[in-house]
């Protein structure tokens, strides 16, 4: 079944154009992510290859990016567990953008029940860093 979490909603400091110029690059993206869970193999502008606690190795990788507005990846893992990422940003004035990530994935009913919260969690938490975050 067909699995789509959304995090909330943040408001970042900064024009769309320059979040989503740093956010578009899976290299400094990765400087997101939690480093005492993860170590990077390797990386690219379109790719980064990491090991991760419980899922092992993990590739990242963009799969379309819409200017300023939606950058689109994919995770596989060498465990299963393969999903789409997204990241939506609106500018609604001038240096203030808002922020929005989107999961999906493919996993039973029993795994929906959970692993949803538990992923919503890990979104909104991705969305606080983003927010503390100097873009």
């Amino acid at each position: 079944m067909e699995v789509k979490v959304e995090s909330k909603i943040g408001t970042l400091q900064g024009s769309a154009e320059r979040i989503f110029s740093f956010l578009a690059d899976v290299s400094r993206m990765a400087q997101l992510m939690p480093q005492e869970k993860i170590k990077t193999v390797s990386h690219t502008s379109d790719e980064c290859i990491f090991e991760a606690e419980m899922v092992g190795k993990v590739v990242l990788r963009v799969v379309n990016r819409e200017p300023y507005k939606t950058i689109k990846y994919s995770f596989e893992s060498e465990k299963g567990g393969n999903f789409f990422f997204w990241i939506q940003l609106l500018e609604p004035q001038v240096g203030i953008t808002k922020v929005k990530l989107t999961l999906k994935t493919e996993m039973n009913a029993f795994m929906k029940l959970v692993a949803e919260k538990p992923l919503k969690k890990m979104l909104d938490e991705m969305v606080d860093k983003f927010t503390a975050a100097s873009f």
